[in-house]
């Protein structure tokens, strides 16, 4: 198997911590790695935000599970900091994210 399958969710926190200005949650879609969007995630790091890169797995029928742990995780960690949380997905990841 490949090991892109294993691929897990990824914090990326910015080193200004007393300065994050908002959480970030970043999906990957259909057939793209997690880790695909690293550059994404490390663009958004260095504007002083904290990103929590999620991977979807290879099983559609946890998708959804998968994505609401990971929304979940993210928006207690914004509700920790009183910080905004952003969603930004492409494709699938993307219409995951529509159902929160």
């Amino acid at each position: 198997m490949d090991k892109s399958h294993k691929e897990k969710s990824k914090w990326f926190y910015t080193e200004h911590v007393s300065e994050t200005k908002a959480v970030v949650l970043l999906a990957h879609g259909l057939n793209l790695k997690a880790s695909k969007m690293d550059e994404l995630a490390l663009f958004f790091n260095a504007k002083k935000c904290d990103v929590l890169r999620i991977s979807l797995g290879v099983k559609p029928k946890r998708w959804e599970e998968l994505f609401e742990k990971d929304y979940e995780k993210a928006l207690e960690h914004a509700r920790i900091l009183e910080r905004p949380l952003y969603f930004v997905g492409y494709s699938l990841g993307a219409l995951l994210g529509l159902s929160f």
